[in-house]
C-alpha cells in the first residue's frame, strides 16, 4: 500500500513529522511518499490509496483518490461549518448573517454591544477579520451568504484555545495568550486578528469538550478534511465556545516538536488507511521492517539538519510574534 504526504509547509517543520508518519507505517509495510506541492508523485495518483496533505491542494484530485485536506477551491463556508460544528454538539460563538447594512446595523442591538466583528470565508490567518463600531458598520463590505458577524466572546479576554484533531483522534491542545481584541483597536475599526500569538502552551481539554469534538472529527474526516483545528474561546462566565473551525492548512512549526503530536497524528493515519482501505492492523514481518528501518536510517542526517533549523525557527516566530501581536496598545475610539 502506498501513500502521498502532500507537503506545502517549510521543509525543517513537515520533515521531521512525515518521516515520523514514514517510519511508523513501514513497521506495517505501508509506503510513505512525501511530494511536495505543485510536485508530481512517482507513480499516477491512482496507484496511491490516499493523498494527505498539510495544505491546499487542487480539488480535481478528490476524483482520482481519496484525498484528506483543505483544497484550494469548493471549500464550506463558514457558517456551514458552524452548523457542523452545533450539530456534533459543541457550543457554537452567537453568530449571524446579514443581508444589507439595515440588518447589520440591527445586530447591534439583538447581541447589545458597541463592536461586532465579521469573518469573511475563503480566507484564513486573521487578515480577514474585522472589529468595528456601529459608526465604522457603513463601510464594510461582504458576501451576504458566506460572510457572518459575530460579538466578541469576551471583551476582557482574548486567549485562544487549539484543539487539533485528525478525524476522533486528538492530536494536541494548546493555549495561546493574547491580549483582548478591543484593546489593539485604533479609531473605531481593527483590521486582522491574530489570535495564535508566540506567548503558547500545552492545555489538556476536559471530557466535555472531547466528546462533542470527537464526533465533529468523525464528520470533517467523512468530508475529506484531515489534520484540522478547532478554535475556542472562554466567554465572561468562564465556558466554553467554538469560534471557528481550520479544515486544513494547519501550522506545524510549534507542534511538530512534540513527539506526543508526531506520534498521534501517525496512528490517526494508519487507523484511516485501516478502516478505508483495509491496511494491515499488524506489524509486518521482520524483512520488510528491516527495509523501510534501513530506508529511514540513510535520511536522519537531513532530519537532524531540520530539526535543528526547526528550533530556531519556533524561538524567532515566537519572539517575532510576541513582539508584533501581543502588546496592548492604548485604546482610541471614535
Amino acid at each position: 500500500m502506498r501513500l502521498i504526504m502532500s507537503d506545502g509547509h517549510a521543509r525543517r517543520d513537515s520533515e521531521p513529522l512525515i518521516a515520523h508518519i514514514a517510519a511508523h507505517l513501514g513497521r506495517f509495510g505501508i509506503e510513505v511518499e512525501r511530494v511536495r506541492v505543485r510536485r508530481q508523485p512517482r507513480l499516477p495518483y491512482e496507484e496511491y490509496a490516499a493523498l494527505i496533505a498539510n495544505a491546499e491542494f487542487p480539488f480535481e484530485l478528490r476524483s482520482r483518490l481519496d484525498c484528506f485536506g483543505k483544497t484550494l477551491t469548493n471549500m464550506p463556508s463558514r457558517p456551514e461549518t458552524l452548523e457542523w460544528l452545533s450539530e456534533a454538539g459543541l457550543p457554537v460563538m452567537r453568530w449571524s448573517l446579514a443581508r444589507d447594512h439595515l440588518e447589520l446595523d440591527h445586530l447591534f442591538d439583538v447581541w447589545q454591544t458597541d463592536l461586532i466583528l465579521i469573518k469573511r470565508s475563503d480566507t484564513y490567518g486573521g487578515t480577514s477579520v474585522t472589529l468595528f463600531t456601529r459608526e465604522r458598520a457603513k463601510e464594510i463590505q461582504w458576501n451576504p451568504s458566506r460572510d457572518l458577524f459575530c460579538p466578541e466572546v469576551n471583551p476582557d479576554d482574548g486567549d485562544i484555545y487549539k484543539l487539533e484533531m485528525f478525524g476522533r483522534n486528538v492530536l494536541l491542545g494548546w493555549l495561546s495568550r493574547a491580549p483582548s481584541a478591543r484593546t489593539l483597536m485604533n479609531d473605531g475599526r481593527l483590521n486582522g486578528i491574530f489570535g495564535a500569538y508566540g506567548r503558547r502552551e500545552l492545555f489538556d481539554w476536559p471530557e466535555a469538550v472531547l466528546l462533542p469534538a470527537r464526533r465533529f472529527g468523525d464528520v470533517a474526516r467523512e468530508q475529506g478534511f484531515g489534520h484540522i483545528s478547532l478554535d475556542l474561546m472562554r466567554n465572561p462566565h468562564g465556558d466554553f465556545e467554538v469560534i471557528e473551525v481550520n479544515l486544513g492548512n494547519v501550522a506545524v512549526w510549534w507542534t511538530t516538536q512534540f513527539r506526543s503530536f508526531r506520534r498521534r497524528y501517525a496512528r490517526a493515519v494508519h487507523q484511516l488507511l485501516i478502516e478505508r482501505h483495509g491496511a494491515s492492523p499488524n506489524v509486518a514481518g521482520v524483512s520488510i521492517r528491516l527495509r523501510y528501518k534501513l530506508s529511514g536510517l540513510t535520511r536522519q542526517p537531513k532530519l537532524l539538519v531540520r530539526e535543528v533549523q526547526g528550533a530556531w525557527s519556533r524561538w524567532r516566530n515566537t519572539r517575532d510574534l510576541e513582539n508584533r501581536y501581543a502588546a496592548p496598545t492604548p485604546t482610541k475610539r471614535r
